[in-house]
């Protein structure tokens, strides 16, 4: 790299570059894919009025190659052959003159298309519960975009953070969900990630108070949770959790058991009277068998 940079000195005294202002240069982003934008920019110390001259790989690059904005060197629709060492060296009119050549900075094409990975942290939700999805892709630099349904529609959302959290979601808020990145001016974006899918189960949501009645001033947890009649969907209750039941629900509940609470009440109480009868009968030939009256009773209800 010294031999590079002594090449290009030309009627510079080498031996005098460690007095000349300092110059760096910094390229962003980078790494770069095929078709991204990437801007290099140089910087010359503390002094006014520079003009650069930028370099690749030993040869001075034309301005006509790129586009050319004062400090700095922007590469448009990058390809692999952009990829390389570049530096960068100031002019001015006054003196000094010039300033020192920066360090050589690697410039790194990838020769594909990033694609962006989606993760969900649960995987069965319940209407009310929040769920936060991942989207995640090499380097760095980037705003994230988010789908629904549809991969190719205008996104649902657009976040600076590779994480979006759904918040007391509803049932319709289930189905398939895509993301994908972007960066840079044109937008560069990368592929699409694969979909996730994400079930919603409608649950009804119980309010838990105290069991026992509170003092005025005294403080109360209220506790907010799911409870489904099934077992299935009773998760996420710790044990020994007292789930409160509303008085509608409890009558319409009494409402349906009730002709077969009746039902059994009433054969109970025949089976039991025929077991009396039995008693006082005292040959055997004339006894009732139980499991006849009880058929008996069944045909007549």
């Amino acid at each position: 790299m010294e031999i590079s940079k002594v090449s290009i000195c030309f009627d510079i005294q080498c031996s005098f570059l460690s007095a000349l202002p300092e110059t760096t240069v910094t390229v962003n982003p980078n790494p770069v894919y095929p078709g991204e934008t990437v801007t290099l920019t140089c910087s010359a110390g503390s002094y006014s009025d520079w003009s650069y001259k930028w370099y690749k790989d030993n040869s001075e690059i034309s301005l006509s190659q790129y586009k050319y904005l004062n400090t700095r060197s922007t590469i448009s629709r990058v390809t692999e052959s952009d990829q390389g060492l570049y530096w960068c060296q100031g002019e001015r009119r006054s003196r000094p003159t010039s300033s020192s050549i920066s360090d050589a900075v690697t410039v790194t094409v990838n020769n594909y298309q990033p694609k962006t990975t989606l993760t969900s942290d649960k995987e069965n939700i319940f209407t009310g519960d929040s769920v936060t999805l991942s989207c995640t892709v090499e380097s760095s630099g980037w705003k994230f975009y988010w789908y629904r349904h549809r991969p190719d529609s205008t996104p649902v959302a657009t976040t600076s953070e590779y994480s979006c959290t759904l918040s007391w979601v509803n049932v319709s808020d289930g189905g398939q969900y895509w993301c994908r990145a972007g960066r840079g001016d044109p937008v560069y974006y990368t592929l699409y990630s694969d979909p996730v899918q994400i079930n919603i189960t409608a649950g009804d949501v119980i309010l838990e108070s105290p069991v026992h009645p509170v003092a005025e001033g005294d403080s109360v947890t209220l506790t907010c949770c799911h409870f489904c009649w099934n077992n299935r969907t009773k998760a996420q209750l710790p044990p020994g959790s007292i789930v409160s039941i509303s008085l509608p629900r409890l009558l319409c509940g009494l409402l349906v058991m009730s002709p077969f609470l009746l039902v059994s009440i009433v054969l109970t109480v025949k089976c039991c009277r025929a077991r009396g009868l039995c008693s006082t009968v005292k040959s055997p030939q004339d006894q009732i068998p139980c499991d006849d009256v009880i058929e008996q009773d069944e045909s007549s209800v």
